[in-house]
């Protein structure tokens, strides 16, 4: 897919080892991830987005100033912040600098940028909703400052022409409250301001935005049993995918995954809607697995559509043979738990479905796409050659441990299980029930606490080592200013 390309690009075409070590690297980090948002955005309108689609989005937007506004989320507590005035909306500083505040940045800025003519008996009631939108923004940008406001604008351009202030300012002065104070620059501290730039680029590089970067990123942090386990297997690939957030394409795995989820999830859905809890057709059942292959359209190329949906509807009908008559009836499904707490520990997860055993005793499915042979060395419990036992496993008490901290329903979970969807070599259908003990789940209760505290001490340098991770190689060549080189058909 494009998103595909863009992700190889970034990784194996150098981009993102340039980038972190460059000092701009929060700022191009930005640039990069907005763009991306884009292509995704454009890719799920389209089911057969190119590479030619882009250029010519791209083109268009140009031809017509259509810029991507940038989706900057960090902001430095302690320093200069330069954001647009359409941009500071909601945000308030103590001193606040207006720059540029020239006739030709503002009422006259957007008067030649039609490309079109309006009829002569719209033209002024346009120029002057264009003029009173200007308005309102210059009144915005203003109304930033808490307690200092610094007006500007240049007496002349580059070529020496002389330029006016805008017409804002001279509405601003007509209050009689208003104390005005015109600042000419000498032309020597205009000189020592720009050779002071010059120097400055040769200054070593400085870190701390790095920390300010962090900081925001996990301020309103809560932990899933997904960042758990992928802090545990390596703080590297932690710190990189979901700290900083490098861009990564969408997957087909992850597709389908997502496409048989919503299949199943409608299929219980439907049936609790009858009063007689019965169960859809098949057709009802492939229909929204279909229906879920379009949803996530753009995680696949034309060729991983047609293959997957003809295997969906290969094993899907297998799958609801099989378990229909033992599918449990009283469930719920999908349910997200967003507010827990564990000792200080914030949580927050969504079960695929939870089976009622009693009152309020429940069992706990996870759905699992993929072969079960590979599943099941996951669910292994901490042993020397794996200490902290396997993802599998750690899921399925991380899930008792959120329940429990969850007071909207009381749930007592008393088991976990894995159902993997798909079926094994042998075309059997797999589930794995996985009983809670008082010791694994204090075990878990402490890699919970120990990785949050962790990961808010921002302890991300140590990898996990392994040959086969993608992070841990791009720091090991990255950071010694090695070439990172791969054949053509490895994996990252």
């Amino acid at each position: 897919t494009l998103q595909g390309l863009f992700e190889k690009i970034l990784t194996r075409g150098g981009l993102l080892t340039w980038m972190m070590n460059s000092p701009e690297r929060v700022w191009l980090m930005q640039v990069v991830t907005t763009f991306f948002d884009f292509i995704k955005e454009e890719s799920a309108k389209n089911i057969r987005y190119q590479i030619k689609d882009l250029i010519a989005t791209i083109d268009q937007m140009q031809y017509h100033r259509i810029p991507i506004e940038i989706n900057q989320s960090i902001y430095a507590e302690n320093g200069v912040n330069f954001i647009t005035a359409h941009s500071s909306k909601g945000l308030e500083f103590k001193h606040v600098f207006l720059i540029g505040c020239s006739s030709n940045q503002w009422e006259r800025k957007r008067a030649g940028g039609d490309n079109f003519k309006f009829p002569d008996t719209l033209v002024e009631s346009v120029e002057e909703n264009k003029l009173e939108e200007e308005r309102r923004l210059f009144y915005v940008a203003m109304t930033r400052a808490k307690e200092y406001l610094y007006l500007s604008f240049p007496a002349s351009d580059d070529n020496g022409k002389a330029l006016e202030a805008s017409q804002f300012i001279a509405e601003v002065l007509e209050n009689p409250i208003v104390e005005k104070q015109n600042i000419h620059l000498p032309d020597e501290e205009v000189i020592q301001y720009q050779s002071e730039i010059l120097l400055s680029l040769t200054l070593p590089e400085i870190k701390l935005m790095d920390e300010e970067y962090l900081k925001e990123a996990l301020k309103n942090y809560k932990m899933s049993v997904t960042h758990l386990n992928k802090y545990l297997n390596c703080p590297l690939r932690f710190y990189f995918e979901n700290v900083i957030k490098v861009p990564s394409a969408r997957s087909e795995s992850m597709g389908f995954g997502n496409a048989v989820h919503h299949a199943m999830d409608q299929l219980f859905k439907k049936m609790n809607e009858f009063q007689e809890k019965e169960f859809p057709s098949i057709e009802y059942f492939l229909s929204a697995f279909h229906f879920g292959m379009k949803m996530y359209h753009s995680h696949f190329t034309k060729k991983e559509f047609e293959r997957r949906s003809e295997y969906g509807d290969e094993f899907l009908p297998k799958l609801y043979n099989h378990y229909k008559k033992e599918w449990s009836k009283n469930v719920i499904t999908e349910y997200a738990v967003n507010g827990a707490e564990y000792e200080g520990v914030p949580l927050s997860g969504k079960l695929d479905k939870i089976e009622f055993e009693g009152k309020n005793l429940v069992n706990v499915i996870d759905y699992k796409t993929g072969k079960s042979d590979n599943g099941k060395k996951k669910l292994n419990p901490p042993s020397e050659k794996d200490p902290n036992g396997g993802d599998y496993w750690r899921q399925i008490l991380f899930y008792k441990i959120l329940l429990d901290s969850d007071k909207k329903k009381g749930f007592d979970m008393v088991s976990g299980e894995l159902d993997f969807l798909e079926p094994d070599k042998s075309g059997v259908f797999v589930k794995i029930k996985v009983p809670i003990d008082p010791t694994s789940l204090s075990i878990v209760k402490e890699q919970i606490k120990d990785t949050y505290k962790k990961i808010m001490n921002f302890e991300f340098t140590q990898g996990c080592g392994k040959e086969d991770c993608q992070w841990c190689t791009f720091v090991k060549y990255s950071y010694k200013g090695e070439d990172l080189v791969m054949e053509e058909n490895e994996e990252v």
